[in-house]
């Protein structure tokens, strides 16, 4: 585990590098974009009690590995050593409670970037996501968001919503229809489809 995340946090600073080689710098507030992410998560779960809502289980995990993104982030720039980070993980996997709910909320209340990386795998224990499946979830949202920067998605010319679906949502159907497909492979398809309506 300790390599694995020694390697997302080096495809992070690359990606990162895309928007500002001097990222680390810039002042960017990862915690608070981690929260946002956070909120969303919950609102795809669902948890209003005076409304029907169908739990959308895809995107919470899309939503997690958002949050990893914030947080590999800010843990390079507090300089946090990827032992630490693996603990912290570890952690929040031994944890059993399966109130997803309860540990999404709690997330928003801490600021430390370790201390969220122990609630973030606590929330994603509760729904039975693996370390494993976070990882390869990751990965290949990495190749979304280059996608993304690679089509105008900073200057704000990219089109987030195709045909109906949000490009997360597209990408996740890539994965369950070519679960072993590599990152090329992932956006090659995200273009082909991504030409077809611009």
């Amino acid at each position: 585990m300790k390599e694995q995340i020694k390697e997302m946090m080096a495809i992070q600073d690359e990606l990162n590098c895309q928007l500002n080689p001097d990222w680390e710098k810039a002042g960017w507030d990862f915690s608070l974009a981690a929260d946002v992410e956070m909120v969303e998560a919950i609102e795809h779960y669902g948890w209003k009690w005076w409304k029907h809502q169908e739990c959308d289980i895809n995107q919470v995990k899309m939503e997690l590995v958002d949050i990893w993104h914030f947080l590999l982030s800010g843990l390079i720039c507090s300089k946090t050593n990827t032992e630490k980070v693996k603990d912290a993980l570890e952690k929040g996997f031994t944890n059993l409670n399966d109130d997803f709910i309860r540990y999404a909320t709690s997330f928003l209340k801490y600021h430390s970037f370790f201390i969220k990386a122990t609630v973030l795998a606590e929330c994603m224990n509760s729904i039975d996501m693996s370390f494993d499946e976070l990882r390869q979830l990751y990965l290949c949202k990495s190749v979304l968001n280059l996608f993304r920067w690679n089509n105008g998605y900073n200057d704000g010319t990219y089109i987030k919503v195709w045909d109906g679906l949000e490009d997360n949502e597209y990408l996740t159907s890539i994965l369950i229809w070519y679960p072993d497909a590599t990152a090329d492979e992932i956006y090659r398809m995200l273009e082909e489809r991504y030409r077809k309506i611009v």
